[in-house]
Order: structure tokens, then sequence, then C-alpha cells
């Protein structure tokens, strides 16, 4: 229906329609251009201005805020005295450390910056007095699982460290590793993990007299897997097949002698028939065949994972 406007002096401006004066549903078609102008302005046009200012307002409010911290930032960060400064960096860059890491990511934390700040952290045992729940409840429930930042940082050095291109830091990542893994403590443990990404052959016979001797059943499961990552990378190239096979005897020794005793330590039979067929050694087939009804689905993967590369021809450049 067209609009049919009230008559003259049947309303005042600015005060509601008169009862008695007919109202009508108008669509804005059907306005006067005036009016519909007016109504547009009004509802429309200046509402969406201000919305579009305030998103603009607030995008680079978050910019500033939360841009990416550039290498020396999380060095600094990371060696704060401000504990939860330094687990804010180590969530943040854990978070970054990825497949699909970019490469604007990579510049940010693959820098000997970054390992020089986890090596100082790896360092100071004092900081393991401090732990942090691994879950955002953990403040809350007390029973979550606690960890020290230098066992992250452990973990992480290698990881750096491997990536890194000059060998003196590749060099300096090694040696603090070394030095953590001989420090008969948890550290340890991290300490094994993180040389498993280094690939460096002369660890061999560091993890290997720790999985001989050591006490501690975590780093000995540690040294194991170690050891398979290392002895697969290795068996890869034929220049340094030979490093492989002694990496694969010691593997073997470990096997059998876990065997031979009385008291088995079941987890450390698992690791190294896992390292083993890495390393296509089938002696821990039986026991990759008994995994695969345990009653973890990963182990289970890891378990048929293991028997894939046995079956696998073995390829080297």
């Amino acid at each position: 229906m067209a609009y049919v406007p009230p008559p003259p002096g049947s309303t005042v401006s600015g005060e509601p329609t008169p009862d008695g004066v007919r109202k009508q549903d108008v669509h804005i078609t059907d306005l006067p251009p005036e009016v519909r102008k007016s109504f547009l302005m009004s509802m429309v046009f200046f509402p969406s201005l201000v919305g579009g200012a305030i998103c603009v307002v607030l995008f680079l409010g978050w910019l500033l805020l939360f841009r990416p911290k550039e290498p020396a930032q999380y060095a600094l960060e990371l060696q704060s005295p401000d504990m939860r400064r330094r687990w804010s960096a180590a969530r943040e860059l854990s978070e970054h450390i990825t497949p699909s890491t970019a490469a604007s990511d990579n510049a940010r934390i693959y820098v000997p910056e970054t390992l020089t700040a986890l090596i100082k952290i790896m360092e100071n045992p004092d900081l393991d007095k401090e732990t942090e729940a691994w879950s955002p409840s953990g403040s809350i429930k007390q029973d979550q699982e606690k960890s020290s930042i230098r066992w992250w940082a452990a973990y992480t050095a290698g990881h750096v460290g491997a990536k890194l291109k000059n060998p003196a830091d590749t060099e300096r990542a090694y040696q603090a590793l070394l030095k953590a893994l001989d420090e008969n403590n948890t550290i340890s443990i991290w300490a094994a993990m993180g040389l498993s990404f280094m690939r460096d052959a002369r660890a061999a016979d560091a993890l290997n007299r720790h999985l001989e001797n050591d006490t501690n059943a975590g780093v000995r499961w540690a040294c194991a897997k170690s050891l398979g990552s290392i002895g697969e990378f290795q068996m890869q190239k034929k220049a340094t097949f030979e490093a492989a096979e002694r990496i694969l005897r010691f593997l073997q020794a470990a096997y059998q002698r876990e065997n031979a005793k009385p008291n088995k330590d079941e987890y450390l039979l698992n690791n190294l028939a896992v390292a083993l067929a890495r390393m296509h050694d089938s002696a821990g087939l039986p026991r990759l065949h008994e995994l695969e009804t345990h009653d973890d689905p990963v182990v289970r993967g890891i378990a048929r994972e293991a028997q894939e590369i046995l079956k696998a021809p073995l390829k080297q450049e």
C-alpha cells in the first residue's frame, strides 16, 4: 500500500500518534525520498560507520598487544626471574614448534638466542624447586602432573639445536644435553629424548652407559628410544652405516640382557623391541605382536608402525 500521510493537524511532531488517527505499516520504498534518506542515514550508514571504526581500533590494539615475539624477546622472557613469564614464554614457544610452522616462525624460533636461553635454564638446578601444572586447571586441582621447566628446556634444546645451521650452535646443544644426561635426575630422561632429535652418533656411548647402569627406569626407557632413533637415522646413510651397526649391537645386547633377568623390565623390553625394529632387526618381533593387543591404542599403533618398518626394504643414500 502506498504511503498516505495523516491529515494535517492530526499529529504533533515528536509526540505519539493520537488515538483515532489511522496508522499504516509502510514499506521503506513507499516513504518519500527525504524520509527514506533520513532513515537510511540514521539507521544504517552511521551505525555501520561507528561499528567499522570500533573494529579497526580493536584490530590495531590486538596487533599492538599480541604481535609475535622477536627472538630477543623469547630469550629475555625465558630468563626472566618471574616464573609465570618464563612458563608463558615456554608455552608460546612450544605452540610454534609444530610440523606446520611457518617460515616466519622458524626465523623467530630457531636462532642462537633461543638456544642460549634454553641452555641457561638447563644449567640452573634451582629451577627444579619450581613446578608448573601441565593443565590450566592445575591452580585448582592439586593432583595435576607437575613439570620442571628444566625438563622442557632439555627436550626443546635438542629440537632447536638440531635445526640450527651453525655447527658451533649444534655442538653447544649436544654438550649441554650430555651434561644433563649425567645429572642423575629426572632431567636425564628429557636430555636423552633431546639427544634423539640431534641424531648424533657420538651420543651412543653415553646413552648405552645409562641404558646398562642407570638406576632410574625412566632414563633407561628414554635411552633405548633415543638409540633407536639415532641408529635408524645413521643406518639410512652408507657413510654412517658402521656407526649404526655399533648402535644396533648395543640394543641387541640390552635386549638379551634384560630378557635373561628373572624380573624383567617390561617397559624397557617394549622400547627395545621398537628400537630394534626401527633398525630392521626382528629380534623383538614376538613382543611387537603382543603389543598389538595392548589396551592403549597409541601402543598398538607404535607396534604396527614398527612392524611396517621391518617389512619395508632398507633404503640408503
